[in-house]
């Protein structure tokens, strides 16, 4: 229990998250809070020095995708807080930041694409599948939730989430 009498103890994040909302109740904004925080949170420390680590956000395609790292990008460039952690000018699909270690996190959009190969190669500061539940199940499409969730948990850095906004 994370309440015990006479012990402090803390409070883990969950390592997936799921988001299941109405239509129009800031499930991108609360995604793209989480990818942000995981780029900046993660733990880097088992990482060599030229590996740069990913937060992948994943959507049925690349347009809609592009919608959520426009909410990041904006958040970047509104906030003086934030924009000091921005590394560089984003492009269509990638924002880079600065970890607090000094080293960059990328935050890209991605389209879907089958047995999870979105997120493979690299190792992960949080994936966020935008519109899970509308996503094929495995039985249904080689582009499935299934594929893509046993693909990211096993490459999640300590700190890192899988997050389902739909």
């Amino acid at each position: 229990s994370a309440y015990m009498v006479g012990k402090v103890s803390s409070v883990q994040k969950p390592k997936e998250l799921y988001v299941i909302s109405g239509i129009r109740t800031f499930k991108s904004m609360v995604a793209m809070a989480c990818a942000l925080k995981g780029a900046l949170t993660c733990d880097l420390s088992s990482l060599n020095s030229y590996e740069i680590p990913r937060v992948t956000v994943i959507s049925l395609k690349l347009d809609l995708a592009g919608v959520l790292r426009e909410h990041l990008a904006g958040y970047l460039a509104s906030s003086r807080l934030l924009s000091a952690v921005r590394l560089g000018e984003p492009t269509a699909d990638t924002v880079t930041v600065l970890h607090p270690s000094g080293r960059p996190v990328e935050i890209k959009v991605v389209a879907a694409s089958k047995a999870g190969a979105a997120v493979i190669s690299r190792w992960s500061a949080g994936v966020v599948i935008d519109e899970g539940p509308r996503f094929a199940g495995q039985t249904d499409g080689k582009v499935n939730f299934e594929d893509l969730k046993t693909a990211s948990l096993g490459r999640l850095l300590p700190g890192a989430q899988f997050v389902v906004p739909g």
